[in-house]
C-alpha cells in the first residue's frame, strides 16, 4: 500500500482549522493509501525571531528512518517552502497544497509578497501542486500544468441531530472564526449593534476585552456537540472575512439549512455560484464600506422574511462527493 506523509505549519490535526480538516479527510477517507501526519515538533527548530523553521538534518533523517518516497505539505508559510527546498536534496516526491492568499489581501501586503516570491521558486520545478480554486492557480500561472491539479478540499459536513426548530423559529445570527482583523470579527460586532432586536452569537475566543451589548452572546472552546445545538438554531452565518483560502465555516452553516452572507474573498464560493441561499457581497479595505453591505444584505433577509431554501437546484450544500474526494487525490497522487 502506498504511503503518503503529510507536512503542514501546525501542531496538531484536531485543532479547528481548515488545513486540519483537509489532512484529517485524506487520513479519514482513502482508498489504497496509507496517509500518516508528520508533527512539526520532531522537525524544527526556532530561529532568532523566534519562528518554527524545519531543521534540515532532522527532517532529512526523519525522511531516511521511514523511508519516506511521497510527502504531501499544506500551506505556504516559510516552513512549507523551506521544507520543500530541503527535500528537494533527496529523490523524494513531493505534493504541495498551498492553501495561499493574494499579497495584496493580508494585513502585511509586503511581507505576504516576499512569501510569495520564495513559495514561487520553491514550487517552480519538482514540486507537483494541488490548488483548491482556479483563483489560487492564477497566482501561480507558470508552474507547468503537467504538475498541476485543481480540485476542491471534501468537507464532511456535519449536520445537527438536534430537532430543529422550523426555519421561521430558528433565531441566532452566527459568527465563527478567530478573533483575527482578517476574518473580521469586528464588523460582525457593529452589525449586532445595528440590529438590536436580534440575537447574535460569536463563536470565537476574544483577543482583547471588548464591551459587547445585550444582545451578542460569545461562545469560547466549545464542545462539537455544543457547536452543533448552535448551528441548530442559526438562521444566518456572517462571514466577513477578508482572505479565505476555501472557507469550510459556510459549508457547515449550509449543511444546517443557515443562509449565509460572506465577502466574495472567501475562495471557497468559486463553486457555489447558483447557490440561492448565500448572498455575497464585495469585500472593501475600509470596515465602514463592508459593514453598510452586511447591513444591507441582513436587512433584506430580514425584511423580506425570507428563508433558507432547500430545493436542489437552489441549495448545493457540497463541493464534491466522498468517492470524487478519493479519486481525486488518487490521481494527484500519480503525477509523479
Amino acid at each position: 500500500m502506498k504511503k503518503i506523509f503529510h507536512i503542514a505549519d501546525i501542531d496538531s490535526i484536531d485543532s479547528p482549522g481548515g488545513i486540519e480538516k483537509v489532512i484529517k479527510n485524506c487520513i479519514l477517507y482513502s482508498k489504497n493509501i496509507d496517509h500518516i501526519f508528520i508533527k512539526k515538533n520532531k522537525i524544527i527548530h526556532k530561529n532568532m525571531f523566534g519562528k518554527s523553521l524545519p531543521h534540515q538534518k532532522k527532517l532529512l533523517d526523519f525522511v531516511k528512518t521511514n523511508k519516506i518516497s511521497d510527502i504531501h505539505l499544506h500551506g505556504s508559510t516559510p516552513f512549507v517552502w523551506r521544507s520543500i527546498k530541503i527535500l528537494k536534496k533527496v529523490k523524494i516526491n513531493i505534493f504541495l497544497t498551498p492553501f495561499f492568499h493574494e499579497p495584496m489581501s493580508t494585513n502585511r501586503p509586503f511581507l505576504a509578497f516576499v512569501n510569495y516570491i520564495f513559495l514561487y521558486i520553491s514550487i517552480f520545478s519538482k514540486v507537483n501542486v494541488h490548488f483548491c480554486t482556479h483563483y489560487e492557480r492564477n497566482l501561480f500561472k507558470k508552474i507547468d500544468k503537467k504538475r498541476v491539479s485543481i480540485f476542491p478540499p471534501f468537507f464532511k459536513t456535519d449536520p445537527s441531530n438536534e430537532n430543529s426548530p422550523n426555519y421561521k423559529e430558528k433565531k441566532y445570527i452566527l459568527f465563527v472564526g478567530r478573533d483575527d482583523f482578517h476574518k473580521g470579527f469586528n464588523q460582525f460586532l457593529e452589525i449586532s449593534e445595528k440590529f438590536p432586536k436580534e440575537e447574535f452569537i460569536a463563536v470565537t475566543k476574544p483577543r482583547k476585552s471588548y464591551s459587547f451589548r445585550n444582545n451578542l452572546n460569545v461562545e469560547s472552546q466549545i464542545s462539537n456537540e455544543k457547536l452543533k445545538k448552535i448551528y441548530s438554531k442559526t438562521k444566518i452565518l456572517i462571514f466577513p472575512s477578508a482572505y479565505e483560502s476555501f472557507g469550510g465555516v459556510f459549508l457547515e452553516a449550509l449543511s444546517n439549512d443557515i443562509i449565509v452572507i460572506a465577502s466574495d474573498k472567501v475562495l471557497g464560493l468559486e463553486y457555489f455560484q447558483n447557490n440561492k441561499n448565500i448572498y455575497k457581497y464585495n469585500y472593501k479595505k475600509l470596515t465602514k464600506t463592508n459593514v453598510n453591505q452586511i447591513e444591507k444584505k441582513l436587512s433584506f433577509i430580514l425584511d423580506n422574511n425570507i428563508i433558507f431554501l432547500n430545493r436542489k437546484s437552489d441549495n448545493q450544500k457540497n463541493t464534491i462527493s466522498l468517492n470524487e474526494h478519493i479519486n481525486n487525490y488518487n490521481t494527484f497522487y500519480d503525477l509523479t
